[in-house]
């Protein structure tokens, strides 16, 4: 795993590995540690933790390691950029290292610079565990029980091995001044993207982030918003799926969505770069639901061929990846936009409809079978000439992504029969629900 500023985070530095193959660390060994560190870190507050461990203060010989190991990550984010920081952690207003100690919790700390690459993904793991038994065993809190000197040695062993025996990197690139670049006119947005795309891959999760911040920004630039509207679906690419989930769960965050309009603006850059299946199912089921009853609304309005094409487009700017407690309303939705009614169907709606059965995932699938069998509104429907027409039509588009034995059945007969089979069979099924009522 590289670091955004080119050394290795899982190669130790020199320095650091006799300390790492030492067998025990304890007062006796504490010139290894000494060795250990950066230069600069070999202070009187660094030797404060072998006395502590004379003493019997192993609580007190954790709480001075893992402060020098927070105040290390901090001076790392300044030299590396603060700005990259913020974004990570989905914070704004961070600009000293007195704001990172007063509004950065140690939990937020890690998961910044495992973010930047600062620390690796094996660093994170230990350090985290660090920073539990710095909240349960330290003498920062009442402890239930004490640690022994072995476990000290080891917990001083791991915050060298992972932070303090690391050096500081050099600054990183400026998404700041990248995005002031992007925002300007006449911007060559496919030579800036080369520029990004250039970068070390640890720092695509902080642009996204900083990508995301910014579209939602009443404050930002009507430029800058089409700017990254147009790249971020490229940046969108080059992340894993473990940075493409820490975007998309800022839109469940409420703190991101402080009115209606920060929330519309976050829906919309999910879409742009296709990310809503990485947001929670339940919320994203209830994106879907909304915007299929849109669409079913405007299918049942007085001027409804005219109303229909806005809702069938947005509801395909969602993507695919339907939910299952929305697929029934979503399947209902597009299939009576589709076949219309007596009077005819909305042609501006048809393209997106089309293209949406035609990408129709299994569990809408399963809900188009259910509606067939079971909804009264769909099986009226298409009791009618002109519907009926329309849904052997569909039925085309429809095949193509049936698996379920009775509805590519229904589906093959509806393709080689006449137009008047859907509405006899409609018929049919209607009167079968009401018998069961």
């Amino acid at each position: 795993m590289s670091s955004p500023f080119g050394t290795p985070q899982d190669i130790l530095p020199a320095r650091v590995q006799p300390l790492v193959n030492a067998p025990a660390i304890n007062a006796e060994s504490w010139q290894l540690v000494r060795d250990a560190v950066r230069p600069d870190l070999a202070t009187p507050y660094l030797d404060k933790v072998p006395r502590a461990i004379n003493a019997g203060l192993n609580d007190a010989a954790v709480t001075y390691i893992w402060n020098m190991v927070e105040e290390d990550l901090r001076r790392k984010i300044m030299a590396y950029g603060i700005d990259y920081f913020g974004a990570a952690i989905n914070k704004s207003g961070l600009r000293t290292r007195d704001d990172l100690a007063d509004e950065v919790k140690s939990i937020q700390l890690l998961e910044g610079c495992l973010a930047l690459g600062i620390i690796s993904k094996e660093a994170h793991f230990f350090l985290d565990h660090c920073r539990e038994i710095r909240n349960q065993f330290s003498a920062a809190h009442m402890a239930a029980s004490d640690l022994d000197t072995i476990e000290t040695g080891n917990y001083v062993k791991n915050c060298v091995k992972y932070v303090l025996g690391h050096d500081l990197p050099p600054a990183g690139f400026s998404i700041k001044e990248f995005q002031e670049h992007i925002a300007q006119p006449n911007v060559d947005l496919d030579e800036a993207f080369e520029l990004l795309s250039g970068q070390s891959s640890r720092i695509y999760g902080a642009v996204g982030h900083s990508f995301f911040g910014a579209y939602i920004d009443s404050n930002t630039s009507n430029e800058l918003r089409v700017a990254i509207k147009q790249l971020a679906p490229r940046l969108w690419e080059l992340l894993d799926d473990d940075l493409r989930y820490e975007v998309a769960m800022r839109y469940a965050s409420l703190k991101d969505r402080p009115t209606p309009n920060h929330s519309e603006l976050a829906l919309d850059f999910l879409k742009v770069v296709k990310g809503l299946q990485y947001i929670p199912t339940n919320l994203s089921a209830v994106i879907f639901q909304r915007y299929s009853q849109a669409l079913l609304d405007a299918h049942s309005s007085f001027n409804n061929f005219h109303l229909e094409p806005a809702p069938a487009r947005a509801l395909l700017e969602l993507g695919n990846a339907v939910p299952i407690q929305a697929a029934k309303l979503y399947a209902k939705a597009n299939l009576l936009c589709y076949v219309g009614n007596t009077y005819g169907y909305s042609w501006g709606a048809v393209p997106a409809i089309e293209r949406m059965f035609g990408a129709a995932n299994p569990t809408v699938m399963t809900a188009i079978r259910a509606i067939l069998k079971n909804d009264p509104t769909v099986l009226l429907a298409l009791q009618s000439s002109a519907p009926a027409k329309r849904f052997k039509s569909l039925a085309e588009v429809l095949r193509q992504r049936a698996t379920e034995p009775d509805l590519v059945g229904l589906l093959d007969e509806v393709i080689g029969k006449e137009w008047n089979f859907v509405v006899n069979e409609m018929r049919a099924r209607y009167a079968a629900i009401q018998v069961k009522k």
